[in-house]
């Protein structure tokens, strides 16, 4: 997971800086073959786009994050219940 959301992080910062064009796709290994032209300009429409795979991503992550807190819970849980059934 950490490497996916370290290339997620450089694609962003990627199209930020100009380097891949607005509506490139996101790549999990961090290859984006897709160069952006110099004379295009990204419209406003191209940005709100952007915007919802980013929250996209972002939902994503947290999903991950909340699926691995309840395993941890659990773990937790079954852990103390094994210690009191034993006392």
């Amino acid at each position: 997971m950490r490497k996916r959301i370290l290339a997620y992080l450089t694609f962003i910062d990627d199209i930020l800086a100009n380097k891949l064009p607005v509506d490139a796709c996101f790549q999990a290994k961090g290859e984006h073959p897709v160069k952006a032209a110099k004379d295009v300009v990204p419209t406003r429409k191209d940005y709100e786009k952007l915007l919802e795979t980013h929250l996209q991503q972002i939902a994503f992550f947290q999903h991950e994050r909340l699926v691995h807190l309840l395993v941890m819970i659990l773990f937790a849980v079954l852990t103390f219940s094994v210690f009191f059934i034993i006392i």
